[in-house]
């Protein structure tokens, strides 16, 4: 491993959407794309996808979706969309958590990395 080798290497990439309407007191998360997963260096044979959260959860409304699973490719298109009936006050005590995760041949999952939005406005 060199300096080279790194400035060669590209990091993943997700494009997530996000939505807030006051109005209808809902709030969208769109998990749109994934690009250059080669960066995990997960086996070709081995699936993906992403566990979306919003946290502290609450009993009376889901706060945690998935997308559908895709084959480990270089870029996946996603394209998913999740919806959460919740006040703007409500919304702004949560923390929003989105999780890549694989899962292999044996069917066994792995968190590849997570992310986390501390303030939601």
């Amino acid at each position: 491993y060199s300096e080279e080798d790194a400035a060669i290497m590209e990091t993943a990439q997700v494009q997530i959407g996000l939505r807030c309407d006051a109005k209808r007191s809902s709030f969208m998360v769109i998990i749109a794309q994934l690009r250059n997963l080669h960066a995990f260096l997960i086996p070709h044979t081995s699936k993906v996808y992403f566990r979306v959260a919003l946290l502290p959860s609450s009993t009376d409304v889901s706060c945690l979706f998935r997308t559908k699973v895709h084959p480990a490719t270089e870029s996946i298109l996603f394209s998913d969309m999740f919806r959460v009936a919740i006040s703007q006050t409500a919304l702004q005590q949560k923390t929003l958590r989105v999780d890549l995760c694989c899962v292999s041949k044996q069917r066994r999952e792995e968190c590849l990395v997570g992310l986390f939005v501390i303030t939601i406005i």
